[in-house]
């Protein structure tokens, strides 16, 4: 049984209730307050993945992709806390 520093890294995303996407010199500023989060590469703006198409309601909102560590729940609520205040 593999422990948890062995397990796969997977994409995490959340629709960011926003109309726009954040501008650069922001998402610099969040990759470098909460770059901790990440198991590797960068936090990335995407659109809708194919299976939230049909969700009328969240498919024009911006996504923040990442490839999260899984280590830090409450880091994770920061991050969170953060975005729903921008």
């Amino acid at each position: 049984m593999p422990d948890a520093q062995n397990k796969p890294s997977k994409a995490t995303h959340w629709p960011c209730d926003s109309k726009q996407a954040a501008p650069p010199e922001q998402r610099a500023s969040l990759h470098q307050s909460f770059g901790d989060l990440l198991s590797k590469g960068t936090a990335e703006l995407r659109a809708a993945l194919p299976e939230e198409l049909t969700e009328p309601g969240l498919r024009n909102l911006p996504r923040l992709v990442f490839a999260s560590n899984r280590q830090s729940v409450s880091r994770l609520r920061q991050l969170i806390d953060h975005l729903n205040k921008l």
